[in-house]
């Protein structure tokens, strides 16, 4: 969840009303796709409610990760305009804001604030994935899996006020869909 609110929190109140109207709320039941791995997805998703678990073939469709409320999805492959490297499936019965692709690229190429907190936002997020990863295979001193969640639940002093802000606008952006 904190990472949700490291990207919320560096939204704009503006940015975030642009996507409560630019996107679709959905709700999809246990084990409906939303991301198959080797396709390009066609729309970033973020979650609303319940959770979406991520698997890939290479773990015999293990669930590597759980990504629940105000958490991105698809961003990787919306950045480097790959094919996604996972499937991200719910878990349980989840809401999805889904806001095309097509939407997205629009805005980033007409709105140069959006574009510098959506860029920014992603970097955060995938900056923290890969400190996260690198932890959990135990590289150096006072690392593996308990300290991975250690430093995971740790936020940044500089990103403290980020957090505060960030739980407000999810908060503000949830109740805006729910009604």
């Amino acid at each position: 969840m904190r990472k949700a609110l490291f990207i919320f929190g560096l939204f704009s109140d503006a940015d975030v009303d642009w996507l409560a109207a630019a996107g679709r709320a959905e709700s999809h039941p246990p084990g409906s796709v939303l991301i198959r791995e080797g396709q390009s997805p066609d729309s970033l998703f973020f979650v609303l409610d319940g959770n979406l678990a991520v698997t890939t073939a290479a773990s015999r469709d293990r669930v590597l990760a759980l990504l629940g409320p105000g958490e991105i999805v698809g961003e990787m492959s919306y950045v480097d305009a790959r094919p996604a490297n996972a499937t991200v499936s719910a878990s349980e019965p989840a809401r999805v804001l889904r806001i095309p692709r097509e939407v997205v690229t629009a805005k980033l190429a007409n709105d140069r604030d959006f574009a510098t907190h959506f860029y920014r936002a992603v970097a955060v997020f995938l900056a923290h994935r890969l400190r996260s990863t690198v932890t959990s295979l135990e590289y150096g001193e006072g690392t593996g899996p308990r300290a991975a969640a250690q430093a995971a639940d740790e936020p940044d002093a500089a990103l403290r006020d980020t957090l505060v802000h960030g739980a407000a606008r999810l908060d503000s952006l949830l109740k805006r869909l729910k009604s």
